[in-house]
């Protein structure tokens, strides 16, 4: 006779009263673990902005407050259309803003018009935003169980990108 304690991983899916993450919910939640850490990236590099000007310090402020409080909320709440077309649409305007930085320069500032040369922390912090709104994206289409597929590449990008946050310039 097979019982429950001869699968230990039924029992273990038993001992708890979650029910299985969906596909989506998978890839949902390593959104949230990489809006953490494009979060800390962002924080990083808070202090040098204030010290450039103060616009782009609060901005850098606005970024790392919204990527960490999205992804600590929508860690729990991952079937939140609204929450979901939010994360991808404001990573997707930081991009925006950051790919304008690079090639047109910002109007604003104490250097109107100069263009900002690509860093490795703002490329990780980027590559972050876009994989943010694609998880979101795709959490939103549904079925495609292929999804699921995704969560681990996913995952590694959270993980190398909050590891390389901590280099970062930390200065005072």
């Amino acid at each position: 006779m097979s019982g429950a304690a001869d699968h230990p991983a039924a029992s273990a899916a038993e001992a708890t009263d979650e029910p299985e993450l969906t596909a989506a919910e998978r890839i949902v939640g390593a959104a949230c673990g990489i809006s953490v850490a494009a979060s800390m990236i962002h924080a990083s590099y808070i202090v040098p902005h204030f010290q450039e000007y103060f616009l782009f310090g609060l901005f850098f402020v606005v970024s790392a407050v919204f990527q960490l409080v999205w992804g600590m909320v929508v860690w729990n709440r991952r079937n939140d259309r609204t929450l979901l077309i939010a994360g991808a649409v404001v990573n997707l305007a930081i991009v925006v803003l950051w790919i304008v930085t690079r090639t047109v320069g910002l109007p604003i500032g104490p250097e109107p018009g100069q263009t900002e040369v690509a860093g490795l922390h703002d490329i990780i912090a980027s590559i972050d935003e876009v994989a943010i709104a694609l998880a979101c994206g795709l959490a939103l289409i549904p079925g495609a169980r292929w999804k699921g597929g995704l969560t681990i590449p996913l995952w590694v990008v959270a993980i190398a990108s909050a590891l390389l946050a901590f280099p970062g310039p930390h200065s005072v």
